[in-house]
């Protein structure tokens, strides 16, 4: 138990003297870490938001209606679209 004790001794006297060499390999380790840890963290952040932001953006009851070529709808179209079912009806026709 001794031995154990004296060799674990002369291990941490000896990275403590040698800490000043190793300061500025230490250093550049650190601010690595910190980089990588601030990035992930801001990508986290910004995926919460996102999340958080599509959560609450829109309503069941809105659709979208989109023509094949254009982004126009005649009339054809509209009145096709107004007797879908699920469409809202209101007294003077669909909402």
């Amino acid at each position: 138990m001794g031995d154990y004790l004296r060799q674990t001794w002369a291990v941490a006297v000896w990275n403590v003297r040698t800490l000043g060499s190793r300061l500025h390999a230490t250093a550049v380790i650190l601010v690595g870490f910190m980089a990588v840890v601030l990035v992930f963290v801001s990508v986290l952040s910004i995926r919460a938001g996102f999340e958080a932001t599509m959560a609450r953006t829109g309503s069941d009851d809105v659709a979208i209606v989109r023509g094949n070529v254009t982004d126009t709808l005649d009339g054809n179209m509209a009145a096709v679209i107004a007797r879908a079912p699920g469409v809202a009806q209101g007294p003077d026709g669909p909402l």
